[in-house]
């Protein structure tokens, strides 16, 4: 994931699920680890010839502006890694993709190159497991292992402190305040308020679910985010964007009060 925030939270999503820190890969920090996505993931199934490789991706890993290209899209990586690896190393793959953008039009098309898709938004404790613990026994039905125990979830999800917390929601407000700051109506392209918009919905979702503060708030101002990444950017749905931004400008740092 490029996000900060999200590298995290996916960090806590493995621990909920019973994968030791020490066997936790993590990539995004940089421009080259997501243009290179694809033939890390494979180096990483190579690498380990005895162990399944359970993948999260982001769908949309956003490169520096001085990149020939500008997004990296992960659907479009493990295609490129279903094409690179053997018959017998995929069947111990797990590809996962975990996107804001998770409209059933969107899951469907992430589904073609990936086993399963994730929302991007936190899970609490048991429910992370409940909800991962049926991709992966979809994926591995003959696997058995003292991870796939609720109880193991529920301790690893419960390690993470309150300091933990702290960090990633002093994250969530830096990462929202500036992308809220680089958003002018008027001149800032479509396609790139609408990418803005998505990481906003992630991250906020993300720390309501993970913290239990502001849900309803979050859940009221997320709706209102998803009206507007809908648009096609014609005139008219900038118009509408101008007339709703400073309202929903206000509603966004309220609720970073409230998380």
């Amino acid at each position: 994931d490029d996000s900060l925030v999200q590298r995290t939270i996916i960090k806590k999503i493995f621990a909920a699920v019973g994968v030791d820190p020490s066997n936790v890969l993590m990539y995004g920090e940089n421009d080259d680890q997501m243009i290179h996505v694809a033939a890390l993931i494979v180096d990483a199934v190579r690498a380990h010839p005895r162990k399944r490789i359970f993948v999260i991706g982001d769908e949309n890993l956003d490169l520096c502006s001085g990149c020939a290209a500008t997004t990296v899209h992960c659907s479009a990586a493990f295609g490129e890694v279903r094409s690179l690896l053997t018959e017998d190393e995929l069947a111990r793959t797990l590809l996962v993709i975990r996107s804001a953008n998770d409209s059933r039009a969107d899951a469907q098309r992430y589904m073609r190159t990936a086993h399963a898709v994730l929302p991007k938004r936190g899970f609490a404790k048991q429910a992370t497991f409940d909800t991962v613990a049926p991709i992966w026994q979809a994926r591995f039905p003959s696997i058995t292992t003292s991870a796939t125990s609720p109880r193991v979830a529920h301790r690893s999800a419960a390690a993470g402190s309150a300091g933990a917390l702290h960090e990633i929601r002093i994250q969530v407000s830096s990462t929202v305040s500036k992308l809220c700051q680089e958003i002018c109506p008027r001149s800032t392209p479509w396609d790139t308020i609408r990418q803005a918009l998505i990481t906003i919905k992630g991250d906020l979702y993300s720390i309501s679910s993970i913290s239990g503060c502001g849900e309803e708030q979050v859940a009221e101002v997320v709706s209102r985010v998803e009206a507007l990444v809908q648009g096609d950017g014609s005139e008219s749905q900038r118009d509408a964007f101008r007339d709703a931004w400073p309202d929903l400008l206000r509603a966004i740092h309220e609720v970073l009060t409230m998380v």
